[in-house]
């Protein structure tokens, strides 16, 4: 059984695999075998727009058509974004209902003001995050792991404490569509750092310095961290050590000591191919001044598809949401033409 959204964005190696197999997803295409067998195993009755003969393969296809992530405002704009239906998506970005906003003409002063302090109807930023950190437990003498570290929070108020910084931190996320410029990731990582360090809010004094967010960038198995592992620069328990990263999985505490971690980079802001998997309550979306190859209509769907109650749009041009909306990219897999050649 495979699980998963197809209008996303297509794996850079393998291609559209998923897209591929869902082609006919949407009209479905269901024969009176299928109609039958779904009738008598699960007493649903399928309608008269999904009948006809689609092939095999889609007899074995379900299309879940309602979301259980979010609905209202988030679901009509990424609905009308994976139409490609520009003034609906317009419309749902200017109703001003404090679950969308689009920063129109954006200047990088309102996109760090946002970065730290959040925006009417989705307060927070990264000053939520930082703040707990003022609120570090008084030493406690314990043994961790290099690693894995089980901590109940009812007896280890460290663990506790560092489960709320990484929770935090996790509510609030900036997206870009690129690595390189103003509006991209670099840019962005330095210009957000800068201004944290101006309003006090981080201590930049070494590479590692405390909260910062680091995202892994190549797998080692060594260290136990993996590509796209996102964790925080906290004080050791016992502050008289070296600095640690912490790791939150699920419920579950993992830490490593900060100068064991070779491949990372800072991570206030990464691009939207890297949040896939992810959500985040208020997800950040910036757009370049220019378009670029990578800028599609399925980047902008995934990017509005990673957040959970609030979401805002940052264009310093707004053309360029516009033209992101009428491209819509297809890795090619070659699995269709497999599937359905006569060899």
């Amino acid at each position: 059984m495979l699980l998963g959204d197809k209008d996303q964005l297509a794996s850079v190696e393998a291609g559209a695999v998923l897209g591929d197999l869902c082609a006919n997803a949407e009209a479905a295409g269901y024969i009176n075998d299928s109609i039958t067998y779904i009738q008598r195993t699960s007493g649903q009755t399928i309608q008269p727009p999904f009948l006809g003969a689609a092939g095999a393969l889609a007899q074995q296809t379900v299309m879940l058509r309602k979301s259980r992530r979010f609905g209202g405002p988030i679901g009509a704009l990424a609905t009308a974004v994976n139409d490609g239906d520009v003034d609906g998506a317009n419309t749902c970005l200017r109703a001003n209902d404090g679950v969308l906003q689009w920063i129109e003409h954006a200047k990088q002063a309102q996109l760090l003001q946002l970065a730290l302090y959040g925006r009417t109807g989705a307060e927070g930023g990264y000053k939520t995050y930082l703040d707990l950190l003022k609120l570090i437990p008084a030493q406690i003498s314990s043994q961790e792991p290099e690693v894995a570290i089980d901590m109940n929070d009812h007896i280890n108020p460290w663990g506790a404490w560092v489960k709320s910084v990484l929770r935090a931190f996790d509510t609030f996320r900036i997206l870009c569509a690129v690595k390189e410029g103003e509006w991209g990731v670099n840019g962005l990582n330095l210009a957000i750092e800068q201004a944290l360090q101006t309003q006090s809010l981080i201590k930049r004094d070494s590479e590692w310095y405390i909260g910062r967010p680091i995202m892994v960038t190549r797998n080692d198995y060594n260290a136990g961290v993996f590509n796209g592992d996102i964790g925080l620069v906290l004080p050791d328990v016992d502050r008289s050590k070296p600095h640690r990263v912490y790791f939150l999985d699920g419920d579950q505490l993992r830490s490593i000591l900060a100068s064991r971690l070779r491949y990372v980079e800072t991570a206030y802001a990464m691009t939207v191919h890297k949040s896939q998997g992810s959500e985040f309550a208020h997800t950040v979306l910036v757009l370049p001044q220019e378009m670029s190859p990578v800028l599609t209509r399925e980047l902008v769907y995934t990017g509005i598809t990673r957040t959970k109650t609030h979401f805002t749009l940052v264009s310093p041009v707004n053309q360029i949401w516009q033209k992101a909306l009428s491209i819509r990219t297809r890795r090619a897999s070659g699995l269709m033409v497999a599937l359905h050649s006569d060899a």
